[in-house]
């Protein structure tokens, strides 16, 4: 099922965001793991792109007056719903995403956020579109309904474009990084706890183009000692584009998500196979 091994890099980093290792060596799946507000809101995604599904088509962007406004209040929906029903203390939202939660719906405006968690949310996006015209359009509207500073909506773009182009044309890692909008450093030790975009997202590029498989991935970002959750799933959404599915953790995920979690991945994966019902992804 599509997005369990992006999913796993949130679940394995929720143990160590504020008990930092830097070691590779350690048990994947742990009891005392759990989802965070990084699968809540991928979720989310989820939901509203399997809305989007049943209004629009890609070529109904062209000529719809006021698209834009119309796909973000999808997406603005969906994050206000499953962020005020998936509200416990341990999901480990930002105070800012809090704040807007705590607004009327009505009220709920964006807050020019920079920080990662438009691009920790924006992975379905990738799968979801036919085009880098249509990744480009709908990350935009994902990270516009919070995080509309042009940060914010660089890093939702940067990640989707990636990994839309991992699935679809099949890009060498160096190509991938060349194209991106970040400069990747050249050791992932040298990582400071940092929650925005440009300070996530390429070190979340390094853990994956160090990388031999998605759990390898997922263990380079759990040992750059940082916010392990979120870069955790930045670089599984990364790996999970370019590795065969791991099945192993695919079926560990399982055992931690909600049942709605899952009924919903399966709707978005039978989505996915109507759209691209003649297009075979690597995996």
């Amino acid at each position: 099922m599509r997005l369990l091994n992006t999913i796993a890099g949130d679940i394995i980093g929720s143990k160590y965001e504020f008990n930092n290792i830097h070691t590779k060596d350690f048990e994947l799946f742990q009891d005392d793991m759990y989802y965070t507000d990084d699968t809540v809101l991928t979720i989310a995604t989820v939901d509203a792109l399997i809305e989007i599904n049943k209004r629009y088509t890609e070529e109904s962007y062209d000529f719809i007056e006021d698209i834009e406004e119309k796909l973000i209040n999808i997406f603005k929906e969906k994050y206000y719903t499953y962020g005020n029903k998936y509200n416990d203390s341990k999901l480990l939202y930002g105070s800012n995403f809090l704040k807007w939660l705590s607004n009327t719906y009505e009220k709920a405006y964006p807050y020019n956020s920079f920080g990662n968690g438009s691009a920790m949310r924006v992975s379905p996006i990738a799968w979801y579109s036919k085009s880098i015209k249509e990744v480009r359009i709908l990350a935009k509207c994902s990270a516009s309904v919070t995080h509309n500073h042009p940060y914010g909506i660089k890093g939702a773009v940067d990640i989707a474009e990636s990994i839309f182009k991992l699935l679809n044309y099949y890009e060498s890692k160096d190509k991938i990084i060349k194209e991106s909008r970040y400069v990747v450093p050249s050791e992932i030790s040298n990582a400071l706890f940092d929650e925005t975009c440009e300070g996530t997202i390429p070190y979340a590029y390094k853990c994956f183009i160090d990388s031999n498989s998605t759990e390898d991935a997922i263990r380079n970002a759990v040992s750059c000692g940082v916010d392990s959750d979120t870069l955790g799933i930045i670089t599984a959404s990364l790996a999970e584009a370019y590795y065969p599915e791991d099945e192993e953790i695919s079926k560990k995920v399982l055992g931690y998500l909600e049942k709605e979690f899952i009924l919903k991945l399966s709707d978005f994966n039978n989505v996915l196979l109507t759209r691209w019902k003649y297009v075979m992804w690597n995996y």
